[in-house]
């Protein structure tokens, strides 16, 4: 016999806000929204305003899903803090399902664009690294073959720069911080990244405040209709001046 005694449950009760939202599509099922940079996905920790799941609730008349946890209502995937651009919103259970199942079965096309440093040899390839836990930083990922998970990560080179270049990078896993590792493991880690970038950065060519990630492309099948739909995201106003620098 095994006895486990549960910690009270506190009851998390989010607040929707009035926050702007860039939609690209909208219908009774989902959304593709174009997230902000510096906009966090759902809330977490201390923090519960601001999120993009509080500018949902507002939106959606606090109609979305619960399928996925009480605070990440209607997320079907998640980018990072710094990362913008395209993701799916699901606005009902079963949207969410068969959104989640697309992405399991790997039938949906995850795109980015990423400035990196160094000039890249190589005109396209693909990084084969699993990825796990930092074994001394636990908010941190890895390339380990300890506790990990395979990782697979398409690249080609859109354009070179003295010093610097830009990536188009296709998800075939879609592993924590899969890209921003993996790019650092073959030696050319994204401008601006405070976590897997260099650690002093030329302040003279580098005008972006955050990583120069941004969710660029997105192709999937509705999740009702069965309709390919794709949907493309140019770059924000922020990595179109970083590039302007370097030209």
């Amino acid at each position: 016999m095994i006895t486990i005694k549960l910690p009270e449950q506190k009851n998390l009760t989010l607040q929707p806000e009035n926050i702007p939202l860039n939609i690209y599509y909208e219908d009774e099922h989902m959304l593709i929204i174009d997230k902000s940079a510096g906009m966090i996905v759902h809330p977490a920790g201390k923090v519960n305003t601001g999120t993009l799941v509080n500018a949902l609730l507002y939106h959606c008349q606090g109609k979305l899903p619960g399928i996925n946890g009480v605070n990440r209502p209607g997320i079907v995937h998640r980018l990072d803090k710094e990362t913008s651009g395209l993701m799916m919103v699901a606005k009902t259970e079963k949207a969410h399902h068969l959104l989640t199942e697309q992405i399991k079965d790997r039938k949906i096309i995850k795109k980015y664009l990423a400035l990196v440093y160094g000039t890249v040899k190589d005109q396209a390839g693909y990084i084969e690294a699993p990825i796990g836990r930092d074994k001394k930083h636990r908010n941190k990922m890895d390339v380990s073959n300890i506790a990990s998970r395979d990782a697979k990560t398409y690249f080609e080179v859109v354009k070179h720069f003295a010093d610097f270049t830009l990536l188009l990078l296709q998800l075939y896993t879609g592993r924590t911080h899969q890209i921003r590792v993996h790019l650092k493991y073959i030696g050319y880690p994204v401008v601006g990244d405070k976590v897997y970038g260099l650690r002093k950065e030329n302040r003279q060519k580098i005008s972006i405040k955050r990583q120069a990630l941004h969710s660029h492309y997105l192709q999937l099948f509705h999740p009702i209709s069965g309709q390919n739909m794709s949907f493309t995201s140019s770059l924000p106003k922020d990595m179109t001046e970083q590039i302007n620098l370097l030209i």
